[in-house]
């Protein structure tokens, strides 16, 4: 006859059944395992308990459970990616709204009795270069308002100095390396400076170089430039660019 026990799982109690079953070798008693073992475990996320199963059972077919909670989650989150993604596309147009834009005119002034441009260096072989490559020209160059040519003399016009060094670094066409200050000493932005570097090829209708700080209105700025010649100088021996600036200061 089956024998019946019970044994207690904390919230509940099961029966389990043993069977007798006949082998080949005479009676012999084969303990069967329930289908489910006596233990429960929960769910962190959907708050629900199950039965184990025993390692002896197949594995019941896996229910899923959506819970509104999580559906929440997910469409918040869905929602902030699709703002992150607008507003990463939004953010060049933004960024160009904030730069500061405005123009001074650049004299470099290599003839007269006070040239404001200085060769200070060269190698043995710039003499020979059909680029002057290897000249190092120091420089105190006018800043102003107007295209105007100067002559060296200070004009009604001037609101700053461009002080510093080009370096001319190419050997094969006309391309000088600036290192420079524009410092302005009149105007909305006296007392403030721009520093500039970056590559010149002066034949080239435009050229852009680097803002990479700054002082005073200036501190911290970023930025560039971008230079056109207005006059080559071939006559005059003062050359006029253009200066078109483009800078965003850290207390904009």
């Amino acid at each position: 006859m089956p024998r019946m026990r019970t044994e207690s799982s904390g919230h509940r109690e099961i029966e389990i059944e043993h069977h007798h079953s006949r082998g080949e070798k005479g009676d012999r008693a084969v303990r069967e395992p329930p289908p489910w073992s006596a233990t429960r475990s929960a769910c962190p996320l959907h708050k629900y308990t199950t039965l184990a199963p025993s390692p002896l059972s197949p594995l019941p077919r896996a229910r899923r459970y959506l819970d509104p909670s999580t559906m929440a989650g997910s469409k918040t989150l869905l929602l902030l990616l699709c703002a992150a993604a607008a507003a990463a596309m939004l953010s060049p147009a933004s960024a160009a709204d904030d730069l500061t834009k405005f123009k001074v005119y650049f004299h470099d002034v290599l003839a007269g009795k006070s040239p404001t441009a200085i060769r200070i260096a060269q190698a043995a072989s710039t003499n020979s270069s059909s680029t002057f490559f290897g000249a190092v020209v120091a420089i105190d160059d006018p800043l102003t308002t107007g295209p105007a040519v100067t002559g060296s003399a200070k004009s009604k016009d001037e609101v700053g100095r461009a002080q510093g060094s080009y370096t001319f670094a190419d050997q094969a066409t006309f391309g000088l390396l600036m290192n420079m200050n524009f410092v302005f000493t009149a105007g909305d932005y006296k007392g403030s400076s721009l520093t500039i570097y970056g590559r010149n090829e002066v034949l080239s209708a435009v050229r852009e170089m680097s803002i990479i700080g700054g002082t005073g209105k200036f501190r911290m700025a970023r930025g560039y430039v971008e230079a056109s010649t207005v006059d080559s100088g071939a006559k005059s021996g003062e050359t006029v660019v253009e200066y078109t600036i483009h800078v965003k200061a850290a207390a904009a």
